[in-house]
């Protein structure tokens, strides 16, 4: 009975796998040892379409944070196993392409035309306070929010069977010792540790992100799905 058991088990989480429309995996970590100080991680990895038709959803692939600061956005984060033990260590690496931002932006006084500041408008919620520095400076002073480009540009859509390889660089100081609260964690210099990544695709959360009609084209589109996709664990030295 007990076999029986466990090998109806063992079917019933093949099904749930084969009704999976994405896969995700880690292909290969490369290490960089060059600076003494840190240790850089390329992790590259890849999402698959396993269903013949499109599917689309909200990601940004390229990022990569910690399971406690990724678990309810459209980042991928990752966790960290000892052995078989999930360590809840909380951000374990340092980011390497934070990604030019707003307030970072330049444009020329000259150029900022009624048509430009119209378009800005459709992507950034734009104060009286922000056109007047535009006009005066030429960026932003005052910090702005971004509006519905902000989750429109994450939607990615894969073709029937196709597959999509990324890379993120992470850096690793060395550090050892991690609490949080109410934990303390130590990463064994002797042990084998691994890392796992996870995607949570959502729609509902962003609704506020969205306009209107984007969101009622996104809700009524069978094809931009939702769900938890968790890769294998890949091993990453720590020692």
């Amino acid at each position: 009975m007990r076999y029986f058991l466990l090998l109806i088990l063992l079917l019933f989480q093949i099904a749930i796998a084969q009704n999976q429309p994405l896969e995700l995996v880690i292909d290969e970590i490369v290490e960089d040892n060059a600076n003494l100080a840190e240790r850089k991680f390329t992790i590259n990895y890849h999402l698959s379409n396993l269903t013949d038709e499109d599917v689309c959803f909200f990601l940004k692939p390229n990022n990569l944070v910690s399971n406690n600061s990724g678990s309810m956005s459209n980042h991928p984060y990752y966790k960290i196993y000892q052995n078989d033990q999930f360590l809840n260590l909380g951000i374990v690496f340092g980011r390497q392409d934070k990604g030019e931002q707003p307030e970072n932006w330049k444009i020329d006084p000259k150029d900022l035309t009624p048509e430009t500041i119209a378009h800005l408008k459709m992507y950034f919620d734009l104060s009286d306070t922000h056109i007047a520095e535009l006009k005066e400076f030429g960026y932003f002073k005052t910090p702005i929010k971004s509006r519905r480009d902000e989750i429109i540009k994450d939607v990615i859509t894969l073709a029937p069977k196709e597959s999509r390889a990324f890379s993120k660089v992470i850096s690793w100081n060395k550090d050892r010792y991690f609490f949080h609260d109410p934990e303390e964690f130590y990463l064994s210099e002797t042990e084998k540790h691994y890392i796992e990544i996870t995607v949570l695709l959502m729609k509902e959360p962003f609704k506020d992100k969205l306009s209107e009609e984007d969101y009622l084209q996104i809700m009524a589109n069978p094809n931009f799905i939702k769900g938890v996709f968790v890769s294998n664990k890949a091993e990453i030295n720590f020692n």
